[in-house]
């Protein structure tokens, strides 16, 4: 004897209604069911766990703490490509800073020619840039100008007499 089959096709009516969207989940929604697994990671996603990591990491009980373990742990094993989506790899020459350092990132050296994210070289455009400026601004021989006051001044005058007194 055949087994009949568990669902049947039916044939589904055309109707004019179309399906109401869904409101917009909140962060903290947005933020629970990712950590469920229930949706992947993206932008929307990434802003609300770190709103809700912001949020919690200031609470002091344990299910906070849980929370805020389980969204670290989210963020932490997350690809580059999931937080920063768009950013695309680049090669650049890194040289070496102004002071005779190397660029450095969470402990990682930068030097020569290199492959980076898009992010990571603007973080090092900026740091090179800065560094030169800092050393720019140490060798400039009219820095001396400043702390230094002008002997010919009343304030000098003023402080001559304060050193006679």
């Amino acid at each position: 004897m055949a087994r009949p089959p568990l669902s049947r096709s039916s044939t589904l009516e055309p109707t004019d209604e179309l399906p109401e969207p869904e409101a917009p989940l909140e962060p903290e929604e947005l933020a629970t069911a990712a950590i469920e697994g229930r949706i992947g990671l993206t932008p929307e996603v990434v802003r609300a766990l770190n709103e809700t990591y912001r949020e919690l990491v200031q609470y002091d009980d344990n299910a906070s703490r849980e929370r805020c373990r389980k969204i670290a742990g989210i963020l932490r094993r997350a690809k580059h490509i999931e937080l920063h989506p768009g950013c695309e790899r680049v090669t650049i020459n890194v040289p070496m800073l102004a002071n005779k350092t190397f660029a450095r990132i969470n402990e990682r050296v930068y030097f020569g020619r290199v492959e980076v994210w898009l992010c990571e070289e603007r973080t090092l455009a900026t740091m090179i840039y800065d560094a030169a400026r800092v050393e720019a601004q140490r060798m400039d021989e009219r820095q001396s100008e400043h702390p230094t006051m002008d002997l010919d001044s009343p304030f000098a005058e003023r402080a001559r007499a304060i050193q006679r007194a």
